[in-house]
């Protein structure tokens, strides 16, 4: 599946509707994160996404290469951009959206913690910190960064093999 996106500055003031997207499927919203969605084969359309109280604001593909991932104000949102339906719906404190080709994966990670996004599966690492995530990069299988830890006066490194789901 290919499929293009582009986050727009607001609503449309023209076209259809945009499409709501909010947690549990429900709930009243004014405007959110906007995307344009255009999969290959299908009209494009316009979804409005609710944000999380803070945070990242993204779009990625899913690693099955099929649906997407859009994190609004650090709220994921797993929606299938052909049928326009939201599959799934998590977080609220995501900070980072890595990409790991190697794998391949979406790592997903805010708070204290990653959620890794497989084709077929998920895996929620064991926390690695209590305050926060920061540095975060990837080589090859393997995320690094720091985490906060207000029993320590620097943050703690850590590192997460995501191919091993193996956390150190």
């Amino acid at each position: 599946m290919i499929v293009e996106w582009e986050i727009l500055a607001g609503l449309p003031p023209y076209g259809p509707l945009a499409k709501a997207f909010a947690p549990r499927g429900r709930g009243t919203f004014r405007e959110g994160l906007v995307v344009r969605v255009s999969p290959r084969g299908v009209a494009p359309w316009v979804g409005n996404f609710q944000r999380a109280w803070r945070g990242l604001d993204a779009v990625r593909l899913h690693p099955d290469g099929a649906r997407l991932v859009v994190v609004a104000g650090a709220l994921a949102y797993v929606v299938d951009p052909v049928t326009q339906r939201q599959i799934d719906c998590f977080g609220g404190d995501i900070e980072h959206a890595v990409e790991m080709p190697a794998v391949p994966a979406l790592a997903l990670g805010g708070g204290s913690r990653f959620t890794i996004l497989f084709a077929d599966t998920q895996w929620i690492t064991p926390d690695v910190g209590i305050d926060g995530l920061a540095d975060v990069s990837v080589e090859d299988t393997v995320l690094r960064g720091v985490a906060g830890d207000p029993m320590y006066d620097e943050p703690i490194p850590f590192e997460i093999d995501v191919a091993a789901r193996r956390v150190r």
